[in-house]
């Protein structure tokens, strides 16, 4: 009679425990799909909980509203990167030591085109490029080494960004 209750504890506890390991198993092996668009499977048209279900391991996170469309966030800071609920798309920056389908952080500007073609757009600080989930916007540092990416659900007319 008396194991029932220790069984019942037991099994709460091996359940959160396993919780707790697919959760750092998910942020462990962060993996940027550059032609889907995603983080893991996570894509930055999802809600929140959604990408907070994909990812469990942000360090910061913002309501969306109706005041900024800059408020909604979902912030990896140590993992260098961030999703922005409320214009849809993911900023991945240069400190990213995640991997990658394909090697973009560092890539010379033009050297991409076997991967993902001509751009759309062409300046000399950023290149976007037309994809089938939206928009692949990669900026160049000085030396014109990719430093920043940004991944949005939206076509290239209509995506906007926060600075």
């Amino acid at each position: 009679m008396k194991s029932y209750p220790l069984c019942f504890l037991l099994l709460i506890f091996f359940n959160s425990v396993q919780s707790q390991i697919i959760n750092t198993e998910k942020c462990n092996s962060i993996i940027v799909d550059i032609l889907d668009g995603k983080v893991n499977r996570a894509r930055p048209d999802f809600t929140p909980d959604r990408i907070r279900l994909e990812l469990p391991c942000a360090t910061s996170s913002f309501m969306e509203s109706d005041t900024s469309m800059c408020d909604g966030r979902i912030i990896y800071a140590d993992k260098h990167l961030t999703f922005f609920t409320q214009k849809d798309y993911v900023e991945i920056r240069e400190a990213y030591s995640g991997k990658w389908t394909i090697p973009v952080m560092g890539a010379a500007k033009g050297s991409l085109f076997n991967y993902l073609g001509n751009p759309k757009v062409k300046q000399e600080k950023f290149e976007a490029y037309a994809t089938a989930y939206g928009t692949l916007v990669l900026y160049f540092n000085d030396a014109g080494k990719v430093r920043l990416v940004r991944m949005s659900t939206n076509t290239h007319e209509f995506a906007s960004f926060c600075d």
